[in-house]
């Protein structure tokens, strides 16, 4: 069992490591994914900086709208994972991509400049323009 920790909706009930450095972090109320500093640094500066009350910044990412970003992020993690919790992978992968875009094309600036599709395609490199 792993201790509580404090997370930016109160102190943790349940986590869930999903591979090293990322986590799923469950309060009585909320919840997201913590992904480590280390981690974290392979996200985009915009994309952690949109993320809801920039809690992206610090490595939280929300489960209402950001939990999409670590999926795309370290996909084949999550691919994984939700092959051996006997979930289809492929499609989980695909969500995590459909709420991104969705999430994101209210940003003029983002969806003009093909931002968010670059994201997509490569997560590791895309610079916000």
């Amino acid at each position: 069992m792993q201790a509580s920790i404090h997370t930016p909706w109160g102190i943790s009930q349940n986590i869930e490591t999903i591979s090293r450095g990322i986590q799923f972090v469950d309060t009585t109320g909320h919840g997201g994914v913590k992904v480590s500093d280390e981690l974290n640094k392979k996200i985009p500066n915009w994309v952690r900086e949109g993320t809801f009350g920039k809690l992206g910044l610090d490595g939280w990412y929300e489960e209402d709208c950001d939990w999409c970003i670590p999926v795309i992020v370290f996909s084949k993690v999550f691919y994984a994972w939700a092959n051996n919790k006997g979930q289809d992978g492929e499609a989980y992968i695909a969500e995590a991509q459909r709420i991104f875009r969705v999430n994101n094309l209210s940003d003029p600036k983002k969806a003009c400049s093909g931002n968010i599709e670059k994201f997509l395609n490569d997560p590791g490199n895309a610079v916000y323009e």
